[in-house]
């Protein structure tokens, strides 16, 4: 016959593995969203990066066209 400390212990075992199982498998998922989360982020920075130096080329260039124009 099987004794009542015996079961508790393995279902108080098997609860145990279990919420560290789901945790486990939480902060994977968190993990994987927060790659994805970093990765836009980057990708975003990085394209308004682009417009700011389009921005300034096209700044600098108009100011010197305007710096050509008042020599002549």
């Amino acid at each position: 016959m099987i004794r009542i400390d015996v079961i508790i212990g393995v279902l108080a075992a098997s609860v145990v593995l279990f919420v560290l199982f789901v945790r486990a498998y939480r902060n994977l998922r968190t993990g994987t969203r927060m790659q994805r989360h970093t990765e836009l982020v980057r990708r975003e920075a990085e394209r308004e990066l682009e417009r700011l130096q389009a921005e300034i080329d096209g700044a600098r260039q108009t100011a010197e066209q305007d710096l050509k124009r008042g020599r002549e």
